[in-house]
């Protein structure tokens, strides 16, 4: 089957044009600034539209609640898979954690099975590890070869991992050149302060400024590179700007809610605060200017989700009086690429190039995925057709399980056409 897309403006990290793109059985047959129409081929019509390559989020948890114990009656595999695909999301990456006593493979096998037959957009993973065995390195391999290109640690929760195992997984990283992807926030002091009343005190901002340093450090002993996931705080955007200019190839991810959402979410009712709990908490107004000028600076590298489809009414307001029972975490999946275009774009006058870069390129270009994040023949057929037509974010008409959105009336400039 063919399909040729009229056009529309091309948007890749480092050009754009007027022109025509040619697909065929799922790949890029051809980009050109003019394509004449072919037989047996549907025509779309592009004009006054964007063309993007399908964006990429590289933080997602479908699945977590079931993890964690909170039921459903959905299945995340499919919903969440499904939303995100509707908002322009073409490629998702999930962590495949290490449980008790599984091998790396066991651990990517098991989650590779959840997706079985239910995903309704690609997907990858990086691989969480939580105990290290003598071979550690040699299991790296064996899920390198399976398509993993990072793994993921954790400082704090049961899962997390101490100094002396971090720097080592560090050495077989660098070894093997796969990614750490790094959850900091420093588990002392989580623990020093889960007493405080307040929520985002309780997970105070020293906690992760004082594990990016740490981690920062880390990486430069060892030639790792690493991925500060879901930064919140001015101080740590510092850190890892200082350690970019110095040559180290650390990366700074952040999500939507750390620039659009801050601490005066937990200032209201009770109930209504508990929607905008998640780890690490919303932070001040200045820390949201902060990413945002690291945005347009291009010293944020990835703007993922860190999705987790919880449900308001059954995962979050009961436990209001019970703090640590509350789900921590919220969705965001289905309205990522819509809400980044509109403030980074359209508000914050970023050049439609790099938000490819920061929302696509980037992904694809560090965690090794191959055909996608730019237009080009040859390349996987995902693309985003979008316009600046206003809109407003309502839960009501996203359609992923999750029953609530904490970007909920939010208007936007810009609306999602056609995902293909």
């Amino acid at each position: 089957m063919k399909l040729l897309i009229k056009g529309g403006q091309i948007y890749n990290f480092d050009n754009a044009f007027l022109g025509d793109v040619l697909i065929e059985d799922g790949l890029i047959k051809e980009v050109s600034p003019k394509i004449e129409s072919q037989d047996h081929c549907e025509i779309y019509n592009a004009e006054g539209k964007m063309v993007f390559p399908g964006f990429i989020d590289v933080h997602t948890h479908p699945g977590l609640p079931e993890d964690l114990g909170y039921k459903k009656d959905t299945d995340d595999f499919i919903t969440e898979t499904r939303a995100a695909r509707k908002g322009g999301t073409t490629t998702i990456i999930d962590f495949a954690e290490q449980h008790l006593e599984e091998t790396l493979t066991q651990a990517l096998a098991q989650r590779e099975r959840r997706y079985e037959k239910k995903a309704q957009c690609r997907y990858a993973f990086h691989i969480a590890v939580t105990k290290l065995r003598a071979d550690i390195y040699e299991q790296l391999v064996e899920v390198k070869k399976r398509g993993v290109n990072s793994v993921k640690v954790y400082t704090t929760y049961g899962m997390m991992l101490g100094s002396k195992d971090i720097l080592i997984l560090m050495e077989c990283c660098a070894a093997l050149d796969m990614v750490m992807m790094v959850h900091c926030e420093d588990n002392d002091i989580i623990n020093y302060c889960s007493k405080r009343m307040l929520y985002w005190e309780s997970r105070p901002r020293e906690a992760e400024t004082a594990m990016v340093y740490k981690i920062v450090s880390l990486a430069a002993l060892t030639g790792c590179k690493v991925c500060i996931c879901h930064v919140s705080c001015a101080e740590s955007v510092d850190i890892i700007e200082a350690a970019k200019k110095k040559g180290l190839l650390v990366y700074l991810e952040t999500c939507p809610q750390y620039l659009l959402l801050t601490e005066e979410k937990y200032k209201g009712e009770p109930i209504e605060a508990a929607k905008f709990f998640l780890s690490p908490p919303l932070r001040k107004e200045e820390d949201c200017i902060r990413l945002t000028e690291a945005c347009q600076k291009g010293v944020v590298d990835f703007i993922s989700t860190d999705h987790c489809a919880f449900l308001f009414e059954k995962h979050k307001k009961p436990f209001v009086e019970e703090r640590e029972r509350v789900a921590k975490g919220i969705p965001g999946i289905e309205v990522r690429v819509s809400l980044m275009y509109d403030y980074l774009v359209l508000k914050n006058h970023m050049d439609p190039k790099a938000f490819v870069k920061i929302m696509s390129y980037n992904e694809a270009h560090v965690f090794k995925l191959p055909y996608r994040g730019y237009i080009k023949e040859g390349n996987f057929a995902d693309l985003v057709i979008m316009s600046e037509d206003k809109d407003v974010i309502r839960s009501g008409k996203l359609i992923g399980s999750s029953d609530y959105t904490p970007y909920e009336g939010m208007g936007i400039g810009c609306r999602i056409i056609k995902v293909i």
